[in-house]
């Protein structure tokens, strides 16, 4: 029978040696002159527990929420390990080396400074 928690659960991955689900988190991004921010949610995952990692022009993402004992009392479903990841394509405006990242109130925000031929500069008119 299918459940509104099957439709869910379709886009989640679930890896079966550990129980871990898999899925996409939600992110924005930002655009200014100097930089591009992107913010990733990462609800309940510790800083300790992110991870960046750069192949080639694509920055991986990749947050693990660890699982949650039940403690005392039946456990009826658990389902807290979970892996949120997200995949970014760095363009070559981009400075790959400047990449920094902060976490707070489980929102991962990700930095990369533009290089500098990519940013907007004013050219001056010379009269003669």
């Amino acid at each position: 029978m299918l459940t509104m928690w099957n439709l869910i659960n379709e886009n989640l991955t679930k890896d079966v040696l550990d129980g871990r689900y898999t899925m996409e988190t939600s992110t924005d991004i930002v655009e200014s002159e100097d930089n591009v921010v992107a913010l990733l949610d990462m609800p309940g995952v510790k800083a300790e527990n992110v991870n960046l990692d750069i192949n080639g022009k694509v920055l991986t993402v990749t947050g693990n929420r660890e699982k949650v004992e039940a403690g005392e009392g039946r456990a009826v479903k658990l389902e807290r390990a979970t892996t949120l990841t997200r995949k970014l394509l760095l363009t070559d405006k981009l400075d790959a080396s400047s990449i920094s990242a902060t976490t707070t109130d489980g929102v991962l925000t990700i930095t990369i400074n533009k290089k500098a031929e990519a940013k907007p500069r004013k050219i001056e008119v010379k009269a003669l």
